[in-house]
């Protein structure tokens, strides 16, 4: 009770008032909830049910509480409750280790008790779990197996099929077991005759249990195949589609086996043939979820014969068993008669030709026009999955693949984007069977117009892998692709490369057209063409590139077209390749140590040039050692310059190894001088190559890399020993040095080749962690930056990340606008390679006030490209700001993170766009009148 004094005019009075009910929240889940008290024969039990199974999780002896489960569950008597304690039992047994000595035989007695359909269903799904869980008991299985057989006869159709679930497992888990084959046997003969059970639901079980039987590698009787030809003309789509799933796996599993052909003359054909006309023949079902899985298992019968692969292309009009002429063969006839057309004729078309129904074979009945059928389908799912299994079938089969030419090019002019988008890719796989004629590059002309980024970048990729049939057929494809850069200035690097490609592969094609392409007059002297023109530039690739395969064209060359060359070889030497003829002495000789060499072999007198540099005495000194660095990061530059994309990943890691070699002897000598914030500034430097030489370079000797690991530990001990001197070193910084000395520390356990000084700093970290830092700069006063080792042998297989950035493109005079204050997206596009697979990719934009947005790149942004180690991001970089005095450039970069010590790590130059903002414009508040 409490008290309170109150005071009203001239009176005091005590009132005493009740003590308040203190509120508290209540756990979701009970801590000292008793099973025993639990009383089952009230409702409220399934809601204490759910509370212990949602603390599953924290419970330690499964094994009691299973059985006070099982106490409960005999004497309940309602079926919710019996029903909730099998689901929890089942999801204990399904996720732990327990004894299930004794629940097989608990469950049969709980069977033959109960009448409720339900509560049979919940306990031959506990049985099914069992299955997994019993390793090497055979008579529980036959417990088990007696139980199913026991519950096939009931008249609930839920009851029957989880009996065929159960007698399923116990087949798969059976085996292991040591059950014995004739019961396997007798099993699935039972599983067979329900196939023809008068529930839809039940047939159905039945076929997707046999199906599953085969996938675990349960051999399955032999009369299974003969019996699916009514599943498969069934009347409910789920027991059709299980039809066609063991179907297609009988079929692939034994696909020589001999079976009887539907047909008057009974003959034999294989059972993949056999297997894949009925697949076929689905195409045609009235449920397109049914179509769409018969498209997509046609991909599997690739060792098909060839006269049925070639009958889904040829489609033939069959009417009352009576064969009906197309247009083109009435026409044809109507011109060989010479006969006019009165127009009075009724029933011109009708079938002539009478056909036994016995006659049609079963190609005509199955695979007869089963692609061209799906590919006009009404639903897209049908049409992308015929697009997708025709192109699996075609690749290993170039006869088809060229008879499938017309119909996939015919599919980029479907009205969905992802089906046009499919049959792109797909004749992009298939391209290096096939050669485009005129009519084909027409349609793949016009589709280059398509406004989606995605169908245009497809289509210029399928460009690059195919050859065209005749000269005219590379022009206008020429032609269009040109008009497409100025329409889409973004797809210019996919035009070049697909520039590129066309006249690698049709030099003699080049040659007749050189004339137009680099406007040659035979009477007038043309104007020099600007070489900064990106169409001129994309005609330059296409001409070079042919000129490599066919030296005849050199001759047709202007005069300005060696400068031009020289020109371009040094702008894109990846996309340009050498041509002797083209190249002077002087372009031959420019690198003094033998640049007619392969560039390999340069890389490796650069490296032996280090090694015996550390046996001469004359390169102990630090002057000597700095000036033979210098000359050897100048040879590598020379060699990048020269070789392009050849052995530019080995001569990156070597310039970035030396770049580290050069910034430890700054450091040394900015340390004598006294100059503290060049030390941070040479050491923070260190770190940042270091991180680029660990997570940029893959397919490095581990020797190599646990040196650059101690470089960089070396770095960060001199950065933190400066900041010490200068008394600016923060409490963060000592812990997060700790950290990363404990993980270098970690990584190099295993190395047998430390520093003296990365030893020393191992040897430290214990009186480090106890605070005594004056250690660390005991150790620093010793270190010797002179003697670190040079690198040797880099193996010519180092690959380093690489990313082009295609968009944004280049700013324009025009500034793009976008409302200060709101979001404004810019599309990313670029073409990353070598990219390691625990990376992270970002994208971070720089704004003139040096402000950053970083966003993450979501895994459905990226694509795989055209070679295995390619990847397309697509993606979009938001951010917004306030209003600018001034239009300005925001920078535009692609970032990649990994499990480094330090930030992500840029992994191409930045890309610039010109932005200038303007004010919201507010709502008008006049007066309505």
């Amino acid at each position: 009770m409490q008290s309170i004094r109150r005071k009203a005019d001239d009176q005091t009075f005590v009132v005493e008032e009740p003590p308040r009910k203190i509120l508290r929240l209540r756990h979701s889940v009970d801590e000292g909830l008793d099973i025993n008290e639990l009383d089952v024969d009230s409702v409220a039990i399934v809601r204490q049910l759910s509370r212990i199974e949602r603390k599953i999780n924290n419970i330690t002896d499964f094994n009691s509480l299973l059985s006070m489960l099982m106490g409960k569950l005999k004497s309940a008597k309602l079926v919710m409750v019996k029903t909730k304690i099998v689901q929890l039992i089942r999801k204990i047994v399904a996720n732990n280790d327990v004894d299930l000595s004794f629940l097989a035989d608990e469950i049969s007695g709980l069977l033959e008790e109960t009448d409720s359909h339900q509560f049979k269903k919940e306990l031959l799904s506990l049985c099914s779990s069992l299955c997994s869980q019993l390793k090497s008991d055979s008579d529980h299985f036959v417990n088990l197996m007696n139980t199913a057989k026991e519950c096939m006869q009931d008249r609930t159709s839920s009851v029957r099929s989880s009996a065929i679930l159960l007698i399923g497992d116990v087949i798969k888990h059976g085996k292991g077991a040591g059950l014995p084959f004739e019961d396997t046997l007798g099993m699935q003969l039972i599983v067979i005759d329900f196939i023809k059970d008068p529930e839809p639901r039940v047939r159905s079980v039945a076929l997707e249990t046999l199906v599953d039987l085969h996938d675990s590698g349960t051999s399955l009787e032999s009369t299974v195949y003969e019996q699916l030809t009514q599943p498969l003309n069934d009347d409910y789509e789920r027991v059709r589609s299980a039809a066609l799933r063991l179907t297609t796996s009988l079929a692939l599993s034994t696909p020589d086996r001999l079976v009887t052909a539907k047909s008057a003359l009974a003959h034999s054909i294989p059972m993949l043939d056999d297997g894949f006309a009925k697949v076929c023949d689905a195409v045609n079902d009235l449920s397109y979820i049914v179509r769409t899985q018969a498209a997509r298992l046609m991909a599997n019968f690739v060792g098909v014969s060839q006269h049925f692969l070639e009958q889904t292309l040829d489609k033939k009009l069959m009417s009352n068993m009576k064969r009906k002429q197309s247009g083109h063969e009435r026409q044809r006839e109507l011109y060989k008669s010479g006969e006019w057309s009165s127009g009075k004729r009724f029933g011109d078309d009708a079938p002539k030709e009478l056909l036994s129904e016995d006659s049609v074979s079963l190609i005509s009945m199955g695979a007869c026009g089963a692609f061209v059928h799906a590919l006009e389908d009404e639903f897209m799912e049908v049409r992308g999955a015929a697009v997708e299994s025709m192109c699996v079938l075609a690749l290993s089969n170039p006869s088809y693949a060229r008879q499938t030419q017309d119909f996939l090019v015919d599919m980029f002019n479907d009205e969905i984007q992802e089906v046009r988008l499919l049959a792109i890719q797909s004749l992009c796989k298939i391209a290096g069977h096939l050669c485009l004629r005129d009519d084909q590059v027409e349609i793949i002309s016009g589709v280059l117009k398509d406004f989606g980024d995605d169908i245009r970048q497809g289509i210029q990729r399928l460009i690059q892998a195919c050859k065209v049939a005749t000269h005219t057929g590379l022009r206008s494809m020429i032609l269009s692709l040109l008009e497409n850069m100025r329409k889409y200035p973004i797809d210019k690097l996919s035009i070049w490369r697909a520039m590129k490609d066309l006249g690698y592969k049709h030099p003699g094609f080049i040659s007749l057209l050189l004339p137009e392409l680099l406007s040659i007059d035979p009477h007038f002297e043309m104007p020099e063409p600007n070489m900064d023109d990106d169409c001129y530039v994309a005609v330059m690739l296409a001409v070079f590139n042919a000129a490599s395969q066919e030296s005849g064209i050199i001759t047709l060359f202007p005069p300005h077209t060696q400068r031009h060359y020289r020109f371009h070889r040094s702008r894109f030497p990846h996309m340009v390749p050498r041509i002797p003829e083209l190249e002077q002495e002087w372009m031959m000789n420019r690198l003094n140590i033998g640049s007619h060499r392969p560039a390999s072999h340069l890389i490796k007198d650069v490296e032996e040039q280090l090694s015996r540099a550390d046996n001469l005495p004359s390169y102990k000194t630090s002057v000597a050692r700095a000036q033979l660095l210098s000359l050897c990061l100048r040879d590598l530059k020379h060699i990048k310059s020269r070789e392009g994309t050849e052995n530019l990943a080995r001569a990156g890691y070597l310039s970035q190894y030396i770049k580290c070699l050069l910034l430890f002897h700054k450091v040394d000598d900015s340390s004598k001088a006294g100059s503290d914030s060049l030390v941070l500034s040479f050491s923070q430097q260190v770190v940042g190559l270091c991180e680029r030489l660990l997570n940029l370079y893959s397919n490095v000797s581990d020797s190599q890399t646990n040196r650059v690991r101690q470089f960089q530990l070396l770095a960060l001990t001199l950065r933190l020993s400066t900041k010490m001197n200068t008394n600016s070193a923060q409490a963060d910084e000592f812990k997060l040095y700790l950290e990363q000395l404990t993980k270098i520390k970690r990584q190099l356990s295993d190395c047998s080749d430390l520093l003296p000084s990365v030893s020393t700093l191992f040897n430290l970290q214990e009186m480090l962690e106890g605070g005594n830092w004056t250690m660390l700069q005991s150790a620093i006063v010793n270190l010797d930056l002179q003697t670190l080792p040079f690198p040797s042998n880099i193996p010519d297989s180092v690959n380093c990340i690489q990313c082009e950035l295609e968009q944004p493109t280049a700013p324009s005079d025009n500034p793009r606008k976008f409302t200060a204050g709101l979001a404004i997206n810019l599309p990313v596009r670029a073409v990353i390679r070598n990219l390691p697979k625990n990376a992270v990719l970002y994208v971070k934009v720089r704004l003139p006030d040096q402000s950053e947005f970083v966003s993450p790149v979501k895994s459905s942004d990226i694509i795989q490209g055209d070679a295995e180690n390619e990847l397309i991001l697509t993606t979009s970089a938001i951010f917004s700001h306030g209003h600018w005095t001034e239009s300005s450039c925001v920078e535009v970069v692609v970032l990649s993170h990994t499990n480094s010590l330090c930030d992500k790590i840029e992994i191409c130059p930045a890309n610039k766009v010109y932005l200038s903002t303007r004010l919201e414009k507010k709502a008008h508040s006049g007066n309505l009148l």
